[in-house]
């Protein structure tokens, strides 16, 4: 009888603890403001549409997020986006099947058809690709890969035939945005040119434009080539730097637009925090600081853009802070990781560590930290602490040219 009991016990505790698994409340963001979750874009809206974005917003709002409804969650956040998109808002397509449902108009009926069957067939062999890549199994991997690159150049010379590139739409689907105009820089100054005719985009894009050049000095204004004007969404990506044509004194920087700025047209703290991060990349990663060549067999540092100079503020960062860490950045490197599993691995070696870096962004790898910390060199007080991080901050004191920049910065921002 007493074994009975007991087994009852133990089949109510299974239950009580799986109940209070499922509806323990999770750490969502579910406290939006569409003001501030659309940014300038709110002045877009006419009434009708504010108040049916704010139903939604409501509806999300009010949700208790857990286990059990978590996928009610992220169906309510793609209703919301999608009543944005039908209030002529743009925002990233997910896949080519999305982009050929929204464009369906501007194709002839049969290509679209053709396209939208081959967009399927891709997303099914990536699926099944993904399991292989999950199960570590590379069987048929190979001749999937082989059928998705026939299927593309198909849909490829599809899309060309009704006047679409499809260089443009890999572009934005690989990067998950929108871009919304590639402007040249010549002597410092935006080089408007004749295709950009709204006068209320070019004030954004000069407005802009004008802050960047407050707060980075103009020798370093002079890496800059081009300023990209796009959007990845809301909450996303703010902006980033990457070199154009590959060299590393030509830099294109990027912003988006609705991140950026607030609905008053004001700038976020946050963009500025962004841009100080930025800024470090251009100091950082230009050809003053990187051997024109990558060398695989070099002493120092190497990454992506090149084998680091000895005395390069990088190369000297990494073997003061990370050198102990070079197991850890050769498993995040690895091919055969889900970018999901790579974010899991890099968030778990940062609570393992979070004495080290002042973000857990920080943690991705050499390159993010010194931005990382050089943005909180900046922004905050010079650190009294002996904590790893606090270390990096107070390494970065030792640099003149360092000083004088975030005195600079400092000084600069006063006045926007």
């Amino acid at each position: 009888m007493k074994k009975r009991y007991f087994i009852l016990l133990l089949i109510l505790g299974f239950f009580i603890s799986k109940f209070i698994y499922d509806y323990a409340p999770l750490d969502y963001e579910n406290n939006i403001d569409l003001k501030t979750y659309l940014g300038i874009d709110y002045n877009k809206l006419n009434n009708k549409d504010i108040d049916k974005l704010n139903e939604k917003v409501n509806e999300i709002n009010n949700l208790k997020i857990n286990r059990k409804n978590i996928n009610k969650y992220y169906e309510l956040i793609e209703e919301l986006n999608n009543e944005i998109k039908n209030a002529n808002i743009s925002l990233p397509y997910t896949d080519y099947k999305e982009y050929l449902e929204e464009n369906k108009k501007n194709f002839n009926k049969n290509d679209y058809e053709k396209a939208l069957s081959i967009s399927e067939d891709i997303n099914s062999l990536n699926e099944k690709i993904d399991k292989l890549n999950n199960s570590k199994v590379i069987e048929n991997l190979y001749d999937y890969k082989d059928k998705i690159k026939i299927l593309e150049e198909e849909r490829g010379k599809l899309l060309i035939k009704n006047n679409v590139d499809p260089y443009f739409i890999d572009n934005s689907l690989e990067e998950n945005n929108v871009k919304f105009n590639l402007i040249g820089i010549e002597n410092k100054e935006l080089n408007i040119t004749k295709n950009i005719e709204n006068k209320s985009d070019i004030i954004l894009y000069e407005k802009i434009w004008s802050y960047i050049k407050t707060i980075i000095p103009k020798d370093y204004i002079d890496f800059i080539s081009k300023l990209e004007i796009y959007t990845d969404g809301y909450e996303d990506t703010l902006a980033y730097v990457i070199n154009d044509e590959e060299i590393l004194n030509k830099w294109i920087i990027a912003v988006d637009l609705r991140d950026s700025i607030d609905y008053k047209g004001n700038f976020n703290t946050e963009f500025r925090n962004t841009l100080i991060h930025e800024f470090m990349h251009l100091i950082s990663l230009n050809n003053t600081q990187i051997e024109d060549d990558l060398n695989q067999y070099a002493e120092t540092y190497t990454i992506d853009e090149g084998s680091l100079k000895k005395d390069s503020y990088l190369n000297v960062f990494y073997n003061k802070f990370w050198k102990n860490h070079r197991n850890y950045l050769d498993k995040t490197q690895r091919d055969y990781l889900s970018e999901e599993e790579k974010q899991e691995l890099i968030y778990d070696f940062y609570l393992e560590h979070e004495n080290e870096f002042v973000s857990d962004y920080a943690a991705t790898n050499p390159v993010e930290d010194l931005a990382e910390t050089f943005m909180y060199f900046v922004i905050e007080d010079k650190p009294k602490d002996n904590s790893i991080k606090s270390e990096k901050i107070k390494f970065l004191y030792n640099y003149e040219e360092l000083v004088n920049l975030r005195n600079f910065i400092i000084e600069k921002d006063k006045t926007v």
